[in-house]
């Protein structure tokens, strides 16, 4: 029977592969996905909207998902899996598999399941005959979900966030630097007013990977006017962040208040790496290594909190590696790449064998 997995954004798998066998970025996990489910890959672009997808997009993703909903949804017979990457086109998948009586195993990753439309459109699939599967990316996602559906889809999984941490990983040995260094990185719900007033008087010098892979024109930054002397912002390509990961005195996630758990990946790339993270305190998985005295928390727009914080990880840099050693220790037990496949994989076959 044949499975299939539909992506949200269309991207290169032959060059991902490529890089990574070069060692110049980190795995796909939808390659990974795909080779373990011997699974075909679909994705926006393979097929043109008509009138009935644009309409569609304006109620949730865009016409493109919506052609694509139709695309897969012809070529899939009864009881066939389809695992799709985000609610953007798992939904229209998921009803269209409704509305056209296929009878497909439809699994729906949610980024976001407590945004209106996500939140609305699974409560409404969940009245429809045929149960779905969501899954989900953190704890509090998950209570979130199952208070919003109950017990009216086949299940809520979790797929803990992760990142690769045979490209993600330390250095034996770090390079002498003249000052310390301070690192961020991402755009999505990244609060760099923040984290400029934070440094300003610290003597170090930052470095800011200004760059996400989900970045759009609605993408929620704050940037100020202007940073401090001794900052550099630019995209640095997975070689380059990796460096300053393993070089970095400390890490430093500075985010806006958000429900949507933004920075995971980041923070894991850090501790992979071996870096003393500071992070905003927002809701998530994040909270956990927070609580659990793996990363430093600071409350979100006080940059007299996060300067002390980094103040402290650089003033006792022994505490901060004793703390980052745990914190890696814990990234990978739980937050690997082959983890996340293997626990995806199961969960996935246990739904089509149901």
């Amino acid at each position: 029977m044949t499975r299939h997995i539909v992506t949200s954004t269309r991207f290169d798998l032959p060059f991902f592969k490529q890089r990574k066998a070069e060692d110049e970025g980190p795995v796909h996990v939808v390659d990974l996905l795909a080779e373990r489910l011997s699974a075909t890959i679909h994705q926006p672009g393979d097929a043109s909207p008509n009138l009935a997808d644009k309409v569609g997009g304006k109620l949730v993703g865009t016409p493109d998902h919506w052609a694509l909903a139709r695309d897969v949804l012809a070529h899939t017979k009864p009881g066939e899996l389809i695992y799709t990457t985000g609610s953007d086109v798992g939904l229209p998948i998921a009803l269209l598999n409704v509305a056209m009586r296929k009878k497909a195993k439809v699994a729906v990753y949610f980024v976001a399941p407590t945004r209106p439309r996500p939140k609305a459109f699974s409560q409404l699939l969940a009245r429809l005959p045929g149960a779905f599967m969501a899954v989900t990316g953190t704890a509090d996602k998950v209570a979130s979900m199952e208070a919003a559906i109950g017990d009216r889809v086949f299940a809520v999984h979790l797929a803990d966030e992760q990142t690769d941490t045979g490209f993600f990983a330390p250095v034996a040995t770090r390079k002498q630097r003249t000052a310390p260094l301070v690192v961020s990185c991402g755009l999505e719900q990244r609060d760099y007013v923040t984290l400029a007033e934070a440094v300003e008087s610290i003597d170090a010098d930052v470095k800011i990977c200004a760059a996400s892979p989900n970045f759009t024109s609605k993408t929620t930054v704050a940037m100020p006017d202007s940073m401090p002397e001794r900052t550099e912002m630019r995209l640095f390509e997975f070689p380059e962040l990796r460096s300053l990961y393993q070089e970095a005195d400390v890490t430093v996630i500075s985010l806006l208040p958000n429900d949507y758990s933004a920075g995971l990946t980041v923070m894991l790339e850090a501790l992979a790496c071996g870096s003393p993270v500071v992070m905003t305190k927002t809701s998530g998985l994040a909270s956990h290594f927070i609580d659990d005295g793996l990363v430093i928390g600071v409350p979100p727009e006080d940059s007299d909190a996060m300067r002390k914080a980094i103040n402290d990880v650089l003033n006792d840099p022994e505490a901060a590696a004793a703390r980052t050693a745990k914190a890696r220790e814990r990234v990978l037990d739980t937050h690997t790449s082959s983890v996340y496949v293997d626990e995806l994989v199961s969960a996935l076959e246990s739904y089509e064998a149901s």
